[in-house]
């Protein structure tokens, strides 16, 4: 068939044809499989049906008629290419067909493998290898078909399987001879027929159209549409879905399957890793049903196809410049390349390949910094296990130990299902989902789970892979944990253990790498603020503490509520706006009121007479007033004084009164070392050492502890109970609520005090999140469950 009378409308490109490969027309996987064909590169000979159709299925619920007769082209073209015939028993060419999104949704959409096998064509393919291999592909095809297209449960086939493992006395399905696998085809085969009320489909054609169907229907499934909201991944897209030639890695003791990465993803050192499975197809080892053995193994075994596999994956992160993940297939030791992605990284990982990156001179610290997500970075500082506590754990209540997938530390109840994992997670309880393995519908359970833990799997199995993306602690192969549901345990996802009860949390975790790639972030926040100085006309101008408090917790808690969703962008730039003129504004009220409170200082004792001459003589300072008594004439010969100096001057100013106030003996009601604080934290703010954020809810603090801050002159003016407000503060949980609490002050003594106005782009924010359904409006929610504030400094908040 002549193809150039539509190609400008062709939606099947063959691997080879498909240059230059675009993800937004044939998905991840499928331009990563043009990309592998273009370079040379064993690649099964396959096809990709463009985005393009997915669209128009979703729109019209069918697929458009021009695809019947480029899939008829295209499958043509695999035969010829491979010297085999679909359908032919005699030399059948069997198929993959498989989902390939522009993003990667690992486990979220359906995969069919060995389709267009029938008894007959097994019967032949048996006759011309062995009856073994013949029947394992047939079984894994029933299995596959009747789950994805069929929807006959997967346990149900496995449940089958157990039981003829258990009839024959075999742990291991890979040492069944043929009559075992045909045993349990034919079982299959009834389960199907039995479940779906039709016979088996045996025409390969319809097997072929049916599975494309499913595999675009599956782009809504609502496991893929919770992954996609999870994730930020636009549901008007569409999956393409490739169409491969199978290769067989269960075909005899030289074939096998695996994935591998250019880096470990779990830790982020160095060197291929990954995992290898003899005997076996991708999804024994991708689906994490079966527990596959490491990378190494292969290297073992399949010394010379090992080598070939290193240095192409370190060819590929070369060319990528930077880590890849790749599934292959050996066949009676030839080596196929199935699949090219970049590599899902878990959070330390990405953090410690961006710092390696650095060190190897293959970036910037800039480009660095910008490879890792804020909610990357945010899981890297998460707490770990007390070593103490945790080394008397690992002495007494050891349960059991599996593989480490994805790092990080968790203590929770153990549930057994999604279901009851998210509805735990609505009773505010922490879990911990415990399955014998997970697949994509288990995704809502490991969203509410604070860790996963599965009985089988590997590395890369579903479990893995969705928890590194995620951030979630995740132990897989877990063969010996036995715990009942409800039961208390603690995770150790970095090594793997699994202890009973709740050890102690701590700290985040002390790596080197870590450290330091979060002394770079914070160096990179700071460069990004305005340099701290102290702003002279924000003297002139009048505040209320109570509208600093509102407005800088408010955006505050937007900004952390809205990282990583479609709001962040604009969230950061009104917080960064808000927290510079508060710190500001703070740092200008401080230097100036402390000046006020030296007039004091004579008052001290002799030990600080020599700093007090320094004040003077450098700074003409207030002390030497005869009518320093006063306050405000205090303040106002500081503020006159400084306005000459610049910010050296300033920092040497504050240093001094630092000194001042922290040295003699001053009167309880005067000075000393609660002032003392209060100029060290205008002087760390001036020294850089305090960015804005943190100097600004230190100043907050002071006055919550201690409520001697505001209120010395009318710069900041405290208008109403801050301590109060600082108190909802801490304690708030929702943002909701946060805002009632904060600007309408509706609790106790304060409840008729008229509404702050927020700030126009913080109130904009907030109302945005609301329509967005990112927080509640506090008006919907029922006032009976909180409690009315009583002006008790022990109160604790209901939600």
């Amino acid at each position: 068939m002549n193809t150039n009378t539509f190609k400008s409308k062709k939606v099947a490109v063959l691997f080879g044809d498909g240059a230059p490969a675009s993800k937004d027309r044939f998905g991840g996987k499928g331009a990563g499989l043009m990309e592998l064909a273009r370079m040379g590169l064993n690649v099964p000979p396959g096809f990709t049906i463009t985005t393009t159709i997915a669209r128009a299925f979703a729109q019209h619920q069918k697929v458009p008629l021009r695809m019947a007769r480029q899939l008829d082209w295209s499958m043509k073209a695999l035969e010829k290419e491979t010297g085999k015939k679909f359908g032919d028993s005699k030399n059948a060419l069997l198929v993959s067909v498989r989902s390939g999104a522009k993003d990667s949704m690992p486990g979220m959409m359906d995969t069919v493998l060995n389709l267009g096998i029938n008894p007959a064509i097994a019967d032949g393919i048996a006759r011309q290898s062995d009856v073994r291999f013949a029947y394992d592909c047939y079984r894994r095809f029933l299995q596959m078909f009747g789950d994805v297209v069929l929807g006959v449960e997967r346990q149900r086939f496995e449940a089958i399987l157990d039981a003829v493992k258990l009839h024959r006395g075999i742990e291991d399905e890979r040492c069944f001879d043929g009559g075992a696998w045909k045993e349990v085809c034919n079982r299959y085969r009834t389960l199907i027929e039995e479940a779906t009320g039709k016979p088996m489909v045996d025409d390969p054609q319809y097997q072929l159209e049916m599975a494309i169907t499913a595999v675009l229907e599956s782009w809504n499934n609502p496991r893929a549409v919770e992954y996609r909201k999870a994730h930020r991944i636009p549901n008007s897209m569409g999956t393409a879905v490739n169409v491969m030639s199978m290769v067989y890695g269960n075909r005899d003791d030289d074939s096998g399957t695996g994935v591998v990465f250019s880096c470990n993803t779990a830790t982020g050192e160095p060197g291929s890793w990954g995992e290898f499975r003899l005997r076996g197809q991708g999804e024994d080892v991708v689906a994490g049903v079966r527990t596959p053995n490491s990378i190494s193994k292969m290297a073992e075994t399949m010394p010379s196809a090992y080598v070939q596999l290193v240095d192409i994956v370190e060819m590929l992160a070369s060319k990528r410049k930077q880590d890849v993940d790749v599934e292959y297939t050996v066949e009676s030791g030839i080596l196929y390349i199935l699949q090219l992605r970049n590599a899902k990284l878990s959070p330390e990982a990405a953090v410690t390949v961006a710092v390696h990156n650095v060190w190897n001179g293959k970036v910037t610290k800039e480009k660095a910094l910008a490879s890792v997500s804020a909610e990357q970075l945010q899981v890297v500082q998460s707490p770990t296990f007390d070593a103490v506590s945790y080394k008397a754990a690992l002495a007494t209540a050891k349960l059991a130990v599996g593989l480490p997938a994805s790092p990080g530390c968790a203590v929770g109840k153990v549930v057994t299902t999604a279901k009851e994992a998210v509805a735990a997670k609505q009773r505010g309880e922490q879990v911990i989902l415990f399955r014998p393995d997970t697949c994509p519908d288990d995704l809502s359970g490991m969203m509410a789970a604070v860790a996963v833990v599965t009985k089988t799997g590997g590395y890369t199995s579903h479990a893995g892979v969705v928890a590194r993306s995620m951030g979630k602690p995740c132990i897989v192969a877990a063969s010996d944990l036995n715990v009942a549901a409800g039961a208390v345990i603690s995770v150790d996802a970095r090594a793997g253990v699994i202890l009973n009860g709740s050890v102690k949390m701590a700290g985040p975790e002390n790596k080197k790498e870590v450290n330091l790639f979060l002394k770079w972030a914070r160096e990179a926040s700071y460069r990004r603020w305005r340099t701290p100085q102290l702003v002279f006309r924000y003297y002139d101008e009048r505040i209320t503490a109570s509208q600093m408090i509102a407005d800088f917790y408010m955006i505050d808690a937007i900004y952390n509520a809205v990282k990583g969703k479609s709001l962040e962008a604009k969230a950061k730039t009104v917080r960064m706006r808000i927290h510079t003129a508060v710190a500001e504004r703070v740092a200008m009220y401080l230097t100036v009121a402390v000046g006020g409170e030296l007039r004091h200082a004579r008052k001290a004792w002799p030990e600080t007479r020599n700093e007090l001459a320094v004040l003077v003589s450098e700074f003409d300072s207030m002390t030497d007033e005869p009518d320093s008594s006063k306050r405000r004439v205090a303040q106002a010969r500081t503020l006159r004084t400084l306005t000459t100096l610049g910010t050296a001057e300033h920092i040497r100013y504050l240093a001094l009164v630092v000194s001042v106030f922290n040295g003699g003996q001053w009167t309880r009601a005067y000075g000393g070392r609660k002032w003392g604080a209060i100029a060290n934290a205008a002087l760390g703010f001036l020294k850089g050492e305090l960015p804005h954020s943190m100097f600004a809810d230190h100043a907050f603090d002071l006055q919550h502890n201690n409520g001697s801050v505001f209120g010395k002159n009318d710069m900041i003016d405290v208008d109403r109970n801050v301590h109060d407000l600082l108190e909802v503060k801490k304690h708030a949980t929702d943002i909701g609520e946060l805002h009632r609490r904060l600007v309408k002050v509706d609790y106790g003594s304060y409840s008729s005090r008229s509404a702050l106005v927020l700030d126009a782009d913080v109130e904009a924010l907030y109302n945005e999140g609301i329509k967005l359904g990112l927080w509640k409006d506090p008006q919907s929610l029922q006032r009976s469950r909180y409690n009315d504030y009583n002006g008790s400094s022990s109160w604790k908040p209901q939600w």
